[in-house]
């Protein structure tokens, strides 16, 4: 099974997009923020992260860099 990680501080989007994307071959979690998306993927990794850019705190491009250096594969 495939799993999904949608990092975004916008309710609506963390509400609407997993049901447009979890099938049944998929996982799908959220997160509201980047802090809580590193937590998740520290108890889970994940086959596939979509992060907002801009979000209070750690933005989406600094969640990525350090996901890089956590998991460069």
């Amino acid at each position: 099974m495939r799993s999904i990680l949608i990092v975004d501080d916008d309710r609506r989007i963390l509400a609407s997009l997993p049901g447009a994307l979890n099938t049944e071959t998929s996982d799908v979690r959220t997160a509201e923020d980047a802090e809580r998306g590193l937590a998740l993927l520290a108890e889970r990794s994940a086959d596939v992260v979509l992060t907002d850019v801009r979000m209070p705190g750690m933005d989406g491009l600094e969640l990525l860099r350090l996901l890089r250096q956590r998991a460069p594969e």
